[in-house]
């Protein structure tokens, strides 16, 4: 046992003990201690583990790799451990700063810090007892968290009476205890008092499953560190009611604070909004100071039902009154009040009803009549305000009283949510889209920030590639003409293929352009009606054998290719060849089957810059005649996800006296469908290939020719990063598993499943165990899958490109009860979970009864009776086996449609030759727009992606942008190959100008930032309207940092985006704002690396003129768009009437300013803020 006794003791042992090299695999016991830097992980954790690989040295590589993942993929518990003491380091100097607010707001701070507290330290010890589990696992010993010389947990010990010794007066109003740790004794005050008077304590009514695990880790530090004091919180907690009782009061010196009864309401300006028959919308005009007073008033006239659903503390309904987006008090008649608010991000907007108040005396009808007639109104009045909201929700703290009143008015449970104070349900009814028009409003959220930058040119394909023989074939199609002339190569290759065509083309001579679409599904785009000579490649495979596999260390797709035995005498389905020079022995092509065994791919890894344009053809064909050696390859290979496109409108190795267009489509990708792998397949021992490489098709049945009909270099910018998210449909209950298995434990899994299954179905199934451990380690999508009362084993039938069908290959069971089930089951999922899925498979064997072949009859009925139809009866002669197959198809009316099926090989290539004289000859240049009023990253980002010149004017931006790829928040840049699909990619309404139609390749980049002000409302001062910030503890917090080169200081308000901060600067005069204006680089450097040195601001709330500045900008090809502003439009205007405030407590922010928005990652990559604008008067 460790106690305060032999803690000297053990730091002692701990500071005798010495990090040394390792005897063995040092190399990789210093990349653990890197990441243990790198982390700032403590001392005593790194020489424990170091003593554990001295003492188990037979173990030590797979220690070190397991300790690295748990990093790499944030599962390590240190790493867990030791934020979380940073975390409640941090809490306890928040609890010891001074502040000068109200004595009641810093009860209520001090209660949330309680409450932080307490889940940090609870969390710390959850984990300091898994750190010394795992370690003790290895080695026992008596593992003590050190940090700064000094065991943990008697910092945690003594810290718990920080609040008392800081704060004695918080000992009127908590009931705090020496050395209670979870601060115990304020959850019993908390489930004792009425926090309805005390509203600072509902946050510590906690479930008694929670405090139970409280008492848990108690008695974990009990034994730690030899504390008896628990006992007595042991017994405390025992007796304890965790329901709420709001009759009992609390008899001590605690301050109270009493609410008066309201028994009327003064008469208050109103404005009406809404008049339908008998009811009447108004919102009165009531002063701030009364906020309080309404309430209460409506309270205590409430019907029970809705006040035991609302109810909820007065600082909160005040707040959201205040603060919250557009929020509002609507009054119905005499009888009713809504308060209500918004929230919406830039692609939703929801009306929030947070509490309802129907007055008992004067219902002429049931309330739930009369609330239904209320909300149906409501809906009506804000569609007839033209607010484009997508839902209602109703908020209620309690939804028992009313659920079944919300089910009836159409509202369906939507989340939960727990705020400061309050856990919350929330309710929701979907506002059928299409019956407002909302095009006057304009913003979303208060902070916007829109851009987008377009530039229109000429399609030119970015592939390095190969295209030799399909010129050629072009070539061999075309015959004589005077419309192209090829080079000597070309035209040699041409009788060669005059007589063996290429795989997957097809040429023709189309006379309408619109055949070309409907006859090869190609958008075909020309400005000449006139014949097409056209010839287009285009390949479907799969390969022989492969699996669809994620990257555990990025997390990235792979398609993993199976290295199979050969079948007789067939080849490998993976080659390898080699060459003799002496200068590429180290190097490999992989020759890789598909389906087509005339038709293979090859992979060669390149160096970096080794391939380009010019030379990729002269280096395969040389290659190609070197590589002559050829052996199985006997590595799986890992090929990474690539997809990659190129239009062109010239044709290499010719040329072209009349009107060229080319495209090319390739991807090598297969997605992960969720819940269809059984086996876990590792890459260790794999060979994973690294871009730069090269690709191609190779042809085996074309004499005279030794080179791929095509080749592309594959480099970083094609690679798929990220796996697809398979859209599934609604699956509901208990869902089939796939049981996850190692390769090595496939053979015994099976043989124990068959073991178990009755004779029936072991009979009337393939059951053969070397023939199932086969399908399940080659079959594509194999999957061996838990349906609760037995197994079923599925793949995909590879032979098949137009739909998709699965197999069923066996059922495990010992019931044969249980089959008809098991068939409906797996069918529901499959046709569920996958939306490719076109039809289900599966195949009845017969057996020899008394010398007759013969179907199990209970077999039948089951596969029947699960939908399933009769094909056909195959007779293997070979195997004298009989066989039933059985099929189901995908019902559209039960199931999502299916989508077409997924190849993992695809490949499209077509030239198209117009005899013209027309050429595209349009001039276009790529522009650098710098505008005076303003600085922002946009354009630099823009012009990193095109590779322009520009960038080499600032080499700090151009190395940074090389560093992140350009990257940038919430923006997107995209290449499209069609000037009609820039409108509809838009994220919001912009008026383009109209680009020369021939530039169809248009690259654009855009941004659209909505930002949320955590709390904020409209005021106006004179005629102008302001946006009020504000400074609230905790919640919204305002900063300020100084630029002492010039004499100024920078204000960072936060948003709701926790890496976004609205900025601003007041300006002393116009003279500073044109200086700014001259040398905007540099005020935004010194804005970027005053961010880190903020503090925060002592004011009560700050007031910013609304503003919204706009820029737009065209040349030729080039579009600029900005738009930035402050601005709230509200459908039902503010109707609070808000106390004069002394400037003391509010600050209005004095113009000319200089603001925009810093978002922390754009800021630690590129040392700027996102946009930077001087507003003036």
């Amino acid at each position: 046992m460790h106690n305060i006794s032999n803690s000297k003791l053990q730091l002692e042992k701990l500071d005798g003990l010495e990090i040394q090299q390792l005897s063995f695999n040092n190399e990789l016991f210093q990349q653990v201690r890197q990441i243990w830097k790198d982390n700032h992980i403590p001392d005593c954790h790194q020489k424990y583990f170091y003593n554990i690989l001295k003492t188990h040295e037979s173990q030590a590589v797979t220690l070190m790799r397991q300790e690295m993942e748990s990093f790499q993929n944030n599962h390590s518990v240190v790493k867990t451990l030791h934020q979380l003491t940073l975390s409640r380091e941090h809490c306890l100097k928040e609890i010891q700063k001074t502040r000068n607010i109200g004595q009641m707001d810093y009860v209520r701070l001090i209660s949330k810090l309680i409450y932080d507290l307490r889940k940090l330290t609870y969390n710390l010890i959850e984990f300091h007892r898994k750190w010394r589990n795992a370690l003790s696992s290895k080695y026992q010993y008596n593992y003590t968290w050190i940090i700064n010389r000094r065991d943990y947990l008697l910092k945690i010990r003594d810290d718990s009476n920080l609040i008392q010794i800081t704060y004695p007066k918080m000992l009127s109003y908590f009931n705090l205890k020496e050395k209670d740790i979870f601060y115990l004794s304020v959850i019993e005050q908390a489930h004792t008092e009425n926090v309805e008077y005390y509203d600072f304590l509902a946050q510590h009514q906690i479930k008694k499953s929670s405090v139970q695990r409280m008492m848990d880790l108690q008695r974990y530090f009990q034994e730690l560190t030899d504390e008896s004091h628990l006992v007595e919180s042991n017994q405390m907690m025992e007796t304890m009611s965790f329901r709420p009782n709001t009759s009992k009061l609390l008899h001590s010196q605690r301050a109270k604070v009493d609410i008066p009864a309201v028994t009327q309401l003064d008469d208050y300006p109103r404005t009406m909004l809404y008049v339908n028959e008998d009811l009447e919308f108004t919102i009165h005009h009531y002063p701030e100071r009364d906020i309080e007073k309404v309430i209460t008033y409506w309270q205590s006239k409430n019907i029970i039902e809705l006040n035991e659903s609302f109810k909820c503390p007065i600082a909160h309904l005040k707040d959201v009154i205040l603060f919250w987006q557009e929020a509002t008090i609507i009054q119905i008649n005499q009888s009713a009040l809504l308060v209500c608010s918004i929230d919406q991000d830039s692609n939703f907007r929801k009306w929030i009803i947070h509490s309802i108040y129907v007055i008992q005396e004067q219902q002429q009808q049931p309330w739930q009549q009369q609330l239904n007639h209320i909300v149906q109104n409501l809906i009506k009045m804000l569609i007839q305000k033209g607010d484009n909201f997508g839902s209602l929700l109703i908020s209620c703290s309690n939804d028992k009283p009313i659920k079944t009143q919300l089910h009836n008015l159409k509202f369906s449970f939507l989340k939960n949510h727990s705020y400061n104070q309050l856990n919350v349900s929330f309710y929701e009814q979907k506002i059928p889209q299409g019956q407002v028009n909302a095009k006057d409003r304009r913003f979303f959220t208060p902070l916007t920030l829109r851009m987008v930058r377009v530039f229109a040119t000429q399609t030119q394909s970015q592939l390095i590639t190969d295209e030799e023989l399909l010129v050629a074939q072009f070539g061999a199609n075309l015959g004589k003409n005077n419309i192209i002339h090829f080079e000597n190569n070309i035209t040699a290759l041409q009788p060669i293929l005059s007589k063996s065509k290429l795989y997957g083309q097809e040429y023709v001579l189309i006379h309408k352009l619109q055949d070309i679409k409907n006859r090869f599904s190609v958008e075909f785009n020309s400005p000449i009606d006139g014949p097409v000579y056209f010839q287009n490649f285009a390949i479907k495979l799969n390969f022989q054998y492969f699996s669809s596999e994620i990257h555990r260390n990025t997390n990235a797709p792979y398609i993993r290719l199976i290295s199979h035995p050969p079948f007789n005498e067939q080849e490998g389905s993976i080659l390898e060849l080699t060459s003799s020079d002496a200068n590429m022995k180290q190097r490999k092509i992989y020759l890789v089957s598909t389906i087509n065994p005339n038709i293979k791919i090859y992979i060669y890894e390149v160096q970096q810059n080794e391939i380009t344009k010019s030379n990729i053809q002269q280096n395969i064909n040389q290659i190609f005649e070197r590589f002559d050696k050829k052996q199985e390859g006997l590595q799986n290979i890992w090929l990474p996800f690539f997809k990659a496109t190129g239009n062109q409108l010239t044709l290499p190795n010719s040329i072209v006296n009349g009107f060229f267009q080319n495209n090319t489509e390739i991807s090598f990708c297969y997605h992960r469908i969720p819940g269809f792998h059984s086996i876990s397949n590792v890459h260790d021992l794999d060979k994973v290939i690294q871009p730069p490489f090269l690709i191609g098709f190779v042809q085996n049945d074309i004499e005279q020719i030794n080179k791929p009909l095509f080749s592309m270099l594959v480099e970083k910018d094609c690679i798929i990063r990220s796996p697809e998210r398979i859209l599934q449909g609604n699956l509901q209950g208990q869902q089939p598993l796939p049981l996850l298995l190692q390769p090595r434990d496939i053979d015994g899994k099976i043989n124990e499943l068959l073991k178990i299954t009755v004779l029936e179905v072991q009979k009337s199934f393939n059951s053969d165990p070397y023939n199932l451990s086969y399908k399940l380690k080659f079959g594509l999508e194999a999957a061996l899958l838990n349906l609760y009362n037995g197994y079923a084993l599925i793949y995909v039938d590879e032979n098949h490109f137009h739909e998709k069908k699965w197999i069923i290959e066996s059922i495990m069971t010992n019931n044969l009860d249980n089959l008809q089930g098991m068939l409906m089951k797996l069918s529901d999922y499959i046709f569920n979970a996958d939306i490719y899925a076109s039809e289900i498979q599966i195949s009845q064997n017969h057996y020899s009864d008394q010398g007759e072949l013969v179907a199990n009859k209970q077999v039948v009925d089951s596969i029947k009776r699960a939908k399933f139809k009769w094909r056909l009866v195959d007779n293997d002669a070979k195997s004298q086996q009989r066989k039933t197959v059985y099929y189901l198809k995908r019902p559209v009316q039960d199931f999502p449609p299916k989508k077409e099926n997924q190849i993992s090989i695809q490949f499209q290539n077509y030239y198209a030759l117009q005899q013209s004289e027309q050429r595209i000859k349009t001039e276009n240049k790529l522009e650098y727009f710098k505008i005076k009023d303003h600085y922002q990253l946009f354009e630099d980002c823009f012009q990193f992606h095109l590779e322009s010149d520009f960038q080499d004017e600032n080499p700090f931006l151009r190395n940074k942008f090389q560093q992140y790829q350009g990257s940038l928040a919430n923006s997107d840049f995209k290449v499209l190959l069609n000037q009609n699909e820039l409108k509809s990619q838009l994220q919001f309404d912009v008026k383009l100008p109209n680009f020369d139609p021939h530039l169809q390749m248009v690259n654009v980049l855009q941004m659209n930032t909505q930002l949320r002000l955590k709390r904020q409302r409209q005021v106006m001062i004179g005629h102008q309207k302001y946006i009020e910030i504000p400074n609230l503890m905790g919640t919204q917090q305002i900063y300020q940092a100084d630029l002492y080169q010039k004499n100024l200081r920078v204000f960072f308000v936060p948003t709701s985006d926790s890496l976004s901060y609205f900025y601003f600067i007041e300006l002393h005069n116009q003279q500073m704002a044109n200086q700014v204006k001259q040398d905007y680089l540099n005020i935004t450097t010194m804005i970027s690396q005053s961010f880190p040195f903020k503090y925060n601001h002592s004011c009560k709330s700050l007031l910013i003129q609304q503003f919204e500045k706009k820029s737009q900008m065209t040349k030729d090809s080039n579009f600029l768009f900005i738009e930035f502003a402050l601005s709230s439009q509200y459908t039902i205007e503010p109707q609070v009437v808000l106390e004069e405030k002394s400037d003391d407590q509010q600050w209005v922010v004095q113009l000319p300013i200089v603001c925009g928005v810093l978002q922390t990652n754009v800021r630690n990559q590129y040392e700027r803020p996102l946009i930077a604008w001087i507003i003036e008067n």
